[in-house]
């Protein structure tokens, strides 16, 4: 190593130490480290300073400015005080010296470290502020959805009560006009019978006897009372029949016919070991294994169709969907499950974390990204110490800083309920 010539002087506040440069080398390749203690000045050629400082400097507040010929470098002291001289009384051991240079370096990658860490920190909360935004900004539009099919409603309901009390007061109107009409009827035959019972008649009417009485009221007798037997026709359907659906309905029926018989034969179809509990199950979980998810997908539907109150047959399901490349199915199936693993308690955890996952990558797939992060986020919670899942919910916080959730109005699903 070849030394460096060197000047120092000083302040109360500042050690000001300049470095003479060889010929034909630059400043700019100079590389320069200073501790709390230690300055260390290398250049190109084997140039080398270093220098155990007799006092303490502040290394954020000290500069280092290059020149044409010259290097300076002010050292912003710790203390306010005069130094008896720049180096320490061990500077010319090189034990130390190699001691200290070490402790500098160590101390630099520890600082590195950490400004590494508080970068990531930074950036980890941006990213969560930039989606936490984008998430409230969906949740106003589906809240102004919301409030505007609520407000559609609210106005068609007031339509139809003004409709109806509208259609109640003509009626009433109407029951009134004919009564008053039907009053004046009958007091004009009351007052036609009063006055032919005053004139006395003198006149038989014809085809009578003498001794038959003579009726004095012109109103028809009264009709006989009977009830009319009325049997209706057994009918399916809730409205009235009419012809023209009549080929319809009857198609429809014999659908249902056919789909009563074909759940019929299928139970009867089963073997009696292949009704037992987890048997369907683990064989679809079987031939998803082994590649065979339409055969999977079967034995699940079979099973569901044989125990529809377990939510694991459902989330099995919704795996084979997935692998499948039914995201919608997977949703849906997914969502079944979550519905049924309740209450949430340590026994069902794992099912409601698979759940979750599924129905994130489902979404995904779908490009519905904004519901999807909030399943990663769900499974982030129930599992925090799997970073597979932190990672996939990184990935769609990602994407939705970059291109915004893919989700459109148009797209109404219920795939989430």
């Amino acid at each position: 190593m070849i030394g460096l010539i060197y000047e120092w002087e000083q302040t109360a506040d500042f050690i000001t130490v300049n470095v003479q440069l060889p010929v034909g080398i630059s400043g700019k390749l100079a590389e320069i480290k200073i501790g709390e203690n230690i300055l260390n000045v290398s250049l190109p050629g084997n140039y080398l300073i270093r220098i155990y400082l007799f006092g303490l400097v502040n290394k954020d507040s000290s500069k280092v400015i290059i020149k044409p010929g010259n290097i300076t470098v002010n050292l912003k002291k710790k203390r306010e005080e005069n130094w008896l001289q720049l180096e320490h009384a061990d500077n010319k051991n090189k034990k130390i010296l190699t001691e200290k240079y070490q402790e500098l370096l160590k101390n630099e990658e520890i600082e590195l470290e950490e400004k590494a860490k508080q970068i990531r920190i930074d950036k980890r909360e941006q990213k969560n502020k930039s989606v936490g935004s984008q998430l409230t900004k969906e949740q106003t539009k589906r809240e102004l959805r919301e409030q505007f099919k609520e407000n559609e409603k609210s106005k068609l309901s007031k339509e139809i009560e003004r409709k109806n009390l509208a259609e109640l007061e003509a009626k009433k109107a109407a029951e009134d006009a004919k009564k008053k009409a039907e009053d004046a009827k009958k007091n004009s035959e009351s007052k036609s019978i009063s006055f032919s019972d005053s004139v006395p008649s003198y006149r038989k009417p014809p085809g009578t006897n003498g001794d038959a009485p003579i009726r004095k009221s012109k109103m028809a007798a009264p009709r006989n009372r009977g009830k009319i037997q009325i049997k209706f026709t057994e009918r399916a359907f809730p409205t009235p029949v009419r012809e023209s659906k009549r080929p319809e309905e009857e198609e429809w029926l014999q659908k249902q016919a056919k789909a009563r018989k074909a759940v019929e034969d299928f139970e009867n179809d089963l073997e009696p070991h292949e009704k037992e509990v987890g048997y369907l199950e683990d064989k679809g979980i079987k031939m998803m294994k082994n590649g065979d998810i339409e055969g999977s997908l079967n034995a699940f539907n079979i099973a569901i169709k044989l125990f529809p109150s377990n939510p694991v047959l459902f989330m099995h399901r919704a795996a084979a969907n997935l692998k499948f490349g039914n995201a919608i199915r997977a949703a849906q199936d997914a969502a079944r499950g979550l519905e049924m693993f309740t209450p949430p308690v340590p026994q069902n955890l794992s099912q409601r974390l698979q759940c979750h996952l599924l129905r994130g990558r489902s979404l995904r797939k779908l490009e519905m990204m904004t519901e999807a992060l909030m399943d990663f986020n769900e499974a982030c919670k129930l599992d925090p110490k799997d970073k597979s899942i932190e990672a996939e919910a990184d990935k769609v916080r990602d994407y939705i800083e970059s291109n915004g959730d893919g989700w459109q109005e148009k797209w109404e699903t219920d795939l989430l309920a």
